[in-house]
């Protein structure tokens, strides 16, 4: 069911495209049946009939959810023509494939935490760390993904990962967990090749392309630079906030502009670090 508007300047009334079902249609050559079909806005406009002309290319109005199925992929819509007496019109056959993905975003920024000891680093309230001074280059871990869920997904635009200290950008060093080597790059993904017109691969973001959904989340640490010898806190400070943000956004539309699956993805998380006597 949908509705476009009628109407000249700013005296506009919605009125239902379809579906409706009061003239029998001659479906393949059958005998005339009663079957669901829409208004030709394109053909009426032609007419003369005051339809709002930006509508003109509006074939028919469908909720994807009912054609995705279990999983994203081209669904092919066979759109045929028929005359005011249910005759099907000679030519008036179109074939139109749309590849389906209401899929959201595999996204989170799971947890930010320091390994805390109970001596040297202790957790307080509010994801306050009272950190001593010889363990102020201790890493920041971070869990987080924005990737698709299904491998099918590959509609991605990117992903953005950005740490502050007390509201200003700052220098650290960022690491997977575990791993001895620096990996800024992990901090942001796209594919600049989406942007070809016909021959675009894809992206799928965080996610290895073998593994996909809520296991697949990236850990990584923080250090201040430079390493060895940064810190959480400056001499002169004594009590600090860390944030960190996650932005990602889905290439997507609904037909009119962008799908309720695109975005905004936006979560942010941080810390309060004091310095511990």
């Amino acid at each position: 069911m949908g509705y476009l508007f009628q109407g000249i300047g700013l005296d506009l009334l919605p009125k239902l495209i379809g579906s409706y079902d009061t003239i029998p249609l001659k479906v393949d050559g059958g005998p005339a049946i009663k079957v669901p079909y829409y208004l030709n806005v394109e053909a009426q406009i032609e007419a003369g009939i005051p339809w709002i002309p930006y509508d003109k290319n509006r074939l028919i109005k469908l909720n994807t959810a009912i054609y995705q199925g279990t999983a994203p992929g081209t669904v092919y819509f066979r759109m045929d023509g028929y005359d005011a007496a249910g005759n099907h019109i000679a030519g008036a056959t179109d074939m139109i494939a749309l590849f389906i993905d209401n899929n959201y975003l595999g996204f989170s920024l799971d947890n930010v935490w320091f390994d805390a000891d109970g001596v040297n680093i202790v957790k307080a309230e509010c994801n306050l760390y009272r950190i001593k001074e010889a363990y102020l280059n201790t890493p920041l871990n971070v869990t987080f993904k924005a990737c698709e869920t299904h491998p099918n997904s590959v509609f991605q635009d990117h992903y953005d990962l950005t740490i502050g200290k007390c509201g200003t950008s700052a220098g650290f060093e960022v690491k997977r967990l575990g791993s001895s080597v620096p990996e800024p790059g992990i901090l942001h993904g796209d594919n600049p090749a989406n942007n070809e017109a016909n021959s675009c691969p894809g992206y799928r973001g965080t996610a290895d392309v073998s593994k996909f959904g809520d296991s697949n989340a990236h850990q990584i640490t923080f250090v201040p630079l430079p390493v060895p010898a940064g810190k959480w806190l400056e001499p002169n400070e004594s009590y600090a906030t860390v944030s960190i943000g996650l932005w990602a956004s889905k290439r997507t539309t609904n037909g009119y502009g962008a799908g309720a699956n695109a975005g905004n993805y936006v979560v942010s998380a941080g810390v309060a670090i004091e310095r511990l006597p």
